[in-house]
């Protein structure tokens, strides 16, 4: 069962799970390939490994209250011993409450459940749109049709070493090693950006949106429509 902390490994070495890094740029993109942070599948497919290579690395979880660890499923040599060092030396210093939450999908504190804000909840919510509640559920509007497609949205993009101005290669030292660098954008001008390129029909989920305001809508990203 996926749950907090899970994470894969191959008998060799390598130990993957989701990092506060990772998860914080995926959902700048607007999570394009929908990740679980707590599944073994999503972290496999993440770190680019196809379904028959991901059949072949042990799937673990981790219980940050009795440390111990478990395996899902154990395919190849028991590495638990490596997998552990990986483990605690991640999560060495860090917040864990904070970390539950947000590998949940949570805000607030003292959550289980999904998507949740507050303290001491254990069920999912129902949505707020444009600053007024909603009957939708989270989990129910990410995989409809309804949901508009973020994919395109970007907060950090690549820039390639032919394409960086001189103040950006004074800025970024390391751009011959890396043959660029990642460039941060301002979050209006990224939503600019994004409306210019998508569709016609990804807008027009935005505008159906429940409780749409324009002036909300304006307010967050810059757009008037």
């Amino acid at each position: 069962m996926c749950q907090f902390f899970s994470c894969i490994s191959d008998d060799k070495g390598k130990v993957a799970y989701f990092t506060v890094q990772d998860i914080v740029e995926q959902m700048s993109l607007g999570n394009p390939e929908t990740y679980d942070w707590n599944s073994h599948t999503s972290i496999a497919h993440f770190i680019g490994l196809s379904p028959t290579e991901e059949d072949k690395w042990n799937k673990w979880e981790y219980n940050t209250n009795t440390k111990k660890i478990t395996a899902d499923s154990l395919v190849t040599t028991d590495d638990r011993k490596k997998v552990l060092v990986s483990i605690k030396k991640y999560l060495k210093d860090k917040d864990l409450a904070f970390l539950l939450n947000f590998y949940n999908r949570n805000s607030g504190n003292c959550n289980s459940g999904d998507y949740n804000f507050g303290w001491f909840n254990t069920d999912e919510p129902t949505m707020r749109f444009f600053n007024q509640p909603s009957d939708i559920k989270y989990s129910n509007f990410a995989n409809s049709k309804r949901c508009p497609n973020l994919s395109g949205w970007r907060l950090i993009v690549w820039v390639s070493e032919s394409e960086m101005t001189p103040k950006e290669k004074k800025a970024n030292l390391n751009h011959k090693t890396l043959g660029g660098y990642l460039k941060v954008i301002e979050y209006k001008k990224a939503w600019k950006v994004f409306w210019s390129k998508t569709s016609k029909t990804n807008k027009e989920k935005f505008l159906k949106l429940p409780n749409f305001d324009s002036k909300v809508f304006e307010e967050i990203t810059g757009i008037k429509v």
